[in-house]
């Protein structure tokens, strides 16, 4: 009987370690307040990723691949929380406590930095901010014999929900978005009859962005097939203002004294004639 208890036992002990390794546990890093998933966390799904564009060429098998940026990691995560007897707090509760986690700290311009944790945290554990609370489903009371509530207080038993998080930049905890400069993005090697409007035509959509790169390299005023020419991100020149630039050249039309010219000085002076000639309407 003694070793039948002690099976029983280590099979309860092995049973809540294996539920715990996928039971989760949400941190405000601002309070340190914390939530604790009753149940292992269901369809947990992470996504990272970048954005790229794809440039097709004539004669080619394959397009060109650009990297473009990279996305925000997202991380989604199926749960529910369960009121087992008069003892638990209101699964609602515990769900609005959530939901508070998705709105502006005092304070703060932005909602509060958590830690996301699956299990032990060895294989997940993300710094992030909860974009969304979806899909809540409320469950009804559970009722015994004669429409008596079993749990007391006539609350609902059981709330099913869908935590979506976006992963918080690294090493920047006071903004959901990383402000790191951009700078170039890309070189493009020049092809014939190709300029720098045509080249910014086609990467921004806008050739008179191309000014503002000729203006950046004077040394490059006109492209030979095989210029490397640096295009910077968009960032780095959307708030650029495109400058007027004149030269004054003193020679553009030649010599303004010439044989020619004191001839006809000459021809007018002697005639008395004055130097503008003009029709006269009849």
């Amino acid at each position: 009987m003694g070793l039948g208890a002690a099976a029983i036992g280590l099979g309860a002990t092995l049973l809540t370690k294996l539920i715990s390794v996928k039971t989760w546990t949400l941190v405000n890093q601002e309070t340190n307040e914390a939530i604790k998933g009753q149940f292992p966390a269901e369809d947990v799904k992470k996504n990272v990723g970048a954005n790229w564009t794809q440039i097709q060429a004539l004669n080619r098998q394959h397009a060109f691949l650009q990297f473009l940026n990279g996305k925000t990691d997202t991380l989604t995560v199926t749960s529910q929380f369960l009121k087992r007897d008069i003892t638990d707090d209101s699964p609602g509760k515990k769900l609005k406590q959530l939901e508070s986690w998705t709105r502006l700290t005092k304070g703060k311009r932005r909602p509060p930095l958590l830690t996301f944790v699956l299990g032990d945290g060895q294989d997940l554990q993300m710094d992030v901010f909860l974009e969304s609370v979806s899909d809540a489903t409320y469950g009804e009371p559970v009722h015994g014999l004669g429409g008596i509530d079993l749990l007391g207080g006539g609350g609902i038993r059981r709330v099913q929900f869908t935590l979506n998080f976006l992963a918080a930049p690294d090493g920047d905890q006071s903004a959901a978005t990383d402000e790191k400069e951009v700078t170039d993005t890309r070189y493009a090697r020049a092809k014939e009859r190709e300029y720098q409007e045509l080249l910014c035509q086609n990467e921004y959509g806008s050739a008179m962005i191309g000014v503002i790169i000729r203006q950046r390299n004077p040394a490059q005023a006109l492209l030979k097939p095989g210029d490397i020419v640096k295009l910077p991100a968009l960032e780095g020149v959307r708030t650029e203002v495109v400058e007027q630039k004149s030269e004054v050249f003193s020679t553009a039309f030649g010599r303004k004294d010439t044989p020619q010219r004191r001839l006809l000085i000459d021809y007018f002076n002697k005639r008395n004639l004055p130097y503008i000639s003009y029709l006269t309407a009849k």
